[in-house]
Order: C-alpha cells, then structure tokens, then sequence
C-alpha cells in the first residue's frame, strides 16, 4: 500500500504554523491487485466449504505431513493416506462447528492448527493400523507438534 502525502492549499502570504500535512492511504491498482469481483468468482469456483471459507489447502497440508512422518518413521507411508487426512479435514469442517471455527481464526492460526491436527491423527492411525510404524514417531509427533 502507498501513501499519498497532501498539503493543505496555500492561502495567503505565508503558510500557517498549526496546518499538518495529511497522508492517507492508496490502494495499488493494476494487475498485482485484482478486484473484488473477480476474486469473488474465483472463490466460487473452489470445491468444498473449507477451501472457500479458509482458503486453505488440506490436500497440501496432507501431503506436507505425510512427508514428515515418512521421515520420522524412515519408509513410505501406504498410498493415499494424504488423500485420507484431507478427507478427514473436508468432513469435520462441514459437521464440528468448533473445529470450524478454530480454521477460520485470522492470520496463519488456521493453517498451523489443521496441521496440528493432521499430525495427531497420522500418528492415530499409524499406532492402530500399524503399529511398528507408529512407535517409531516421536511423542511429540503424536502431540501434534513439529
């Protein structure tokens, strides 16, 4: 954002002593700024209620996971368990209202907590599913903590 500095006019012989500049804000226009509209279009378009309302990925955020469990537990997770936390991420957002609402939180709270929670329940599953890959994950992991 810019700034725009303007004086008042001049009045007379000499400026007056109590006159400040003003400055006040400018929005930048152009095409690193697009408009409201368009963005809203582009919102719609989005798949799912997490996505449009958050604007986060959880299949991103899935995978980003799975890849530090993988490297916790020193082999490949089975196919689609990314797939599986998104799914999971996509299905509580539409049903809990809490965990709704702890998404929406402003700034990267919301980001920081869905991986929290897709940490928790990879090391959930790992520890049910297979459970010489789930002692292999530090407590930490379990705790939702990188």
């Amino acid at each position: 954002m810019g700034y725009l500095i303007e004086f008042e006019p001049w009045r007379g012989p000499a400026w007056p002593v109590d006159r400040v500049a003003r400055v006040r804000s400018v929005r930048q226009r152009g095409p690193a700024r697009a408009s409201l509209a368009a963005f809203r279009a582009w919102r719609s378009t989005l798949p799912g209620g997490l996505e449009r309302d958050t604007l986060l990925m959880p299949e991103v955020i899935a995978e980003k996971v799975v890849r530090e469990a993988e490297h916790w537990v020193q082999t490949e997770l089975p196919a689609g368990f990314a797939e599986r936390l998104a799914a999971r991420a996509h299905q509580l957002y539409a049903c809990n209202r809490r965990f709704k609402k702890q998404l929406n939180r402003p700034g990267n709270a919301g980001r920081d907590l869905l991986s929290m929670y897709m940490r928790h329940w990879t090391a959930g599953w790992l520890s049910r599913e297979y459970p010489a890959l789930g002692v292999r994950l530090p407590e930490a992991f379990a705790l939702g903590r990188r």
